[in-house]
């Protein structure tokens, strides 16, 4: 036979097959199974290495049988003869041509082996990937689009069988699926994988691979429509969109679109998706929505270690007097913490702008003292594909009483405010690869009834980045998350409490309680208290994987995190905290269920949190 086997157009000709009774029991001649085992049948060991054997204890017919049941000697004996030929046939799918098969009787108390030494494995030769269709028309003209020129260059980057790889049929298909999906996510969503071609040479062990694409037409969006709507304006939808008619198609602008229509809350449903329009080369955009009431209430009774047993309350309104405007009060009370805040949202305007508008009140005891934190502000906000930004001024105002002495001091501060977040991922909702940035610039004035007055300026930022490991059938996500903030200002002015730092909780380290790390002070009473630092400085490492491919919506995560705020960088002394999570990747944002243990506290926590925090 030729050194070379060609695979038959779109699917390859070595898939595995069940072998046929007359098949060898070793690499050279047959040894048939005449005379019966002296052993029962039903007990076979394969001797292969370790990957291998679970994939033939799968998929093997005599291990299947034997699973099912004890079988016919008969029976067992003619799987068994099959046995070699189907050994060969499954191993071609895990890149090995060349296997030495041989089959040991049973005898005495010994059971049937099948012994598999694999021998070398195909690795990835040449590739080529080639366009047809208009795209590969136009790519062979001289005057080719750069765009086009750009747009093949991503798609044949997207290729993950790199030469020297192992050679594997699923690793084959599933890049096959990928430059297919790549090619269909701009441009060109009719695109077809027409023919490919995996040449397999035996004796070098190498593989040459080839792949087709038609490209199909270029396509644009035509005109978008609405439906599902009764209590909210069309203008909510239409709104939240960043293309129009005449557009060039890209998946990644309707997946942005679902995902911002999902965010606003209105909508407990959204589906964004085109069919063919009637002129010819447009798609027609439909929005599909399944409407929020207009008013929705939520109680919850609950206990945290800031406030003690608490009750809470929730009200959005999401026509408020029947106006293009969202309101959200929310009422925490506690023994020791009482919040309450109230926000204001306008619906999106045409360029994505919204009114921002809302107020602050957080009464909290800590030992003898009673601190009252007042805030105000008025501001706008837009959020497009990759960049959120927010612009408001604030009024804070704070009092303090200490109970013990009657003393009771006032701060306050007056600011202007830029808070500007970055997202370079493949999912606003749902992370798995790329980086997040966030930036927040504070400058203001602050001042106080026991301290002198001055400026200040405040720094924040955050990034996460996130990084898919291993190969598709096997991955793991890792997430790290890097923290820092910094508040300038001269030593002797005294700065209400929200502008200083404090960490500790769910999106920063875990294990301990939210806002529990800072500053500790004793107070009147001899008691620790937590107060705010000028400097802040947090870490995080996650490692998560899905638990099966079943359930590929749960994943479990392991974590470590760390970090805390000081009144200078030579007091930063990192509090550390680790543990498990679980995490369900529900269509509106990840829910997440953390048990960490706080290393300082030497206690468990239980942290659950809904959304990604940019």
């Amino acid at each position: 036979m030729h050194p070379w086997l060609r695979a038959a157009p779109l699917a390859i000709s070595f898939t595995a097959q069940v072998a046929l009774p007359s098949a060898a029991l070793a690499q050279g001649e047959p040894a048939p199974i005449n005379t019966p085992s002296k052993r029962l049948p039903g007990q076979v060991e394969i001797d292969a290495p370790s990957e291998l054997r679970d994939l033939l204890n799968r998929h093997l017919d005599v291990v299947r049988l034997l699973q099912a049941g004890v079988p016919g000697e008969l029976e067992f004996n003619r799987l068994l003869l099959a046995a070699p030929a189907q050994v060969r046939a499954l191993l071609e799918t895990e890149g090995y041509f060349a296997p030495a098969v041989e089959v040991v009787r049973a005898s005495g108390d010994a059971p049937a082996r099948i012994k598999v030494a694999p021998g070398p494995r195909v690795r990835v030769g040449a590739v080529r990937i080639v366009a047809a269709g208009p795209l590969g028309d136009a790519l062979k003209q001289p005057d080719v689009d750069a765009d086009l020129v750009a747009l093949w260059r991503r798609v044949t980057a997207a290729w993950p069988l790199t030469e020297g790889s192992a050679f594997r049929v699923a690793d084959w298909n599933g890049a096959k699926a990928a430059v297919l999906a790549r090619l269909r996510a701009e441009r060109f969503p009719n695109a077809t994988l027409v023919n490919s071609e995996a040449e397999i040479n035996a004796e070098e062990h190498r593989a040459m691979l080839r792949v087709e694409l038609d490209s199909g037409p270029a396509m644009i969006f035509g005109q978008i429509r609405v439906e599902g709507l009764s209590r909210y304006p069309e203008s909510s939808v239409l709104n939240l969109k960043t293309f129009g008619p005449g557009t060039v198609y890209s998946e990644k602008l309707l997946l942005d679109y679902q995902e911002r229509l999902i965010k606003t809350g209105q909508f407990g449903g959204v589906s964004v998706s085109t069919e063919a329009a009637s002129a010819a080369g447009q798609l027609d955009v439909i929005v599909r929505v399944q409407e929020q009431s207009a008013q929705q209430l939520t109680l919850s009774v609950g206990f945290d270690d800031a406030a003690g047993p608490r009750v809470g309350a929730e009200q959005v309104s999401r026509r408020v007097f029947g106006s293009d405007w969202t309101a959200k009060a929310v009422a925490q009370l506690g023994k020791t913490k009482q919040d309450l805040s109230t926000d204001f949202y306008s619906y999106p305007s045409e360029n994505l702008y919204r009114w921002l508008v809302g107020a602050k009140r957080t009464r909290l005891v800590a030992g003898g003292l009673v601190t009252v934190d007042t805030s105000a502000r008025l501001g706008r906000t837009r959020d497009t594909e990759r960049i959120e930004r927010t612009y408001y001024a604030e009024t804070l105002y704070a009092t303090a009483l200490d109970r013990d002495t009657g003393q009771r001091g006032t701060a306050k501060a007056y600011s202007a405010n830029y808070f500007w977040v970055h997202r370079d991922v493949d999912s606003v909702l749902l992370p798995t690869r790329g980086l997040t940035t966030s930036a927040q610039l504070s400058t203001g004035f602050a001042s106080s009834s026991f301290a002198p007055n001055g400026p200040f300026t405040r720094l924040n930022a955050r990034m996460t980045y996130y990084q898919p490991l291993g190969r598709r059938e096997n991955r793991w996500y890792a997430i790290g998350r890097l923290e820092a903030g910094s508040v300038f200002a001269r030593t002797e002015v005294a700065l209400p409490e929200s502008v200083l730092f404090r960490t500790g909780g769910d999106q920063s380290v875990r294990g301990y309680n939210y806002q529990s790390l800072g500053v500790e002070r004793t107070d009147s009473q001899g008691k620790t208290v937590v107060a705010g630092g000028r400097y802040l400085a947090t870490a995080s490492a996650e490692l998560a994987r899905p638990i099966s491919e079943k359930l590929s919506n749960f994943w479990i995560a392991g974590f470590v995190d760390a970090g805390n705020a000081g009144d200078t960088l030579r007091t930063l002394d990192p509090a550390v905290g680790y543990g498990l999570g679980l995490r369900w990747r529900s269509p509106v944002g990840p829910l997440n269920v953390d048990l960490a243990y706080g290393e300082r506290t030497r206690k468990w926590r239980l942290h659950l949190t809904v959304g990604v925090a940019f």
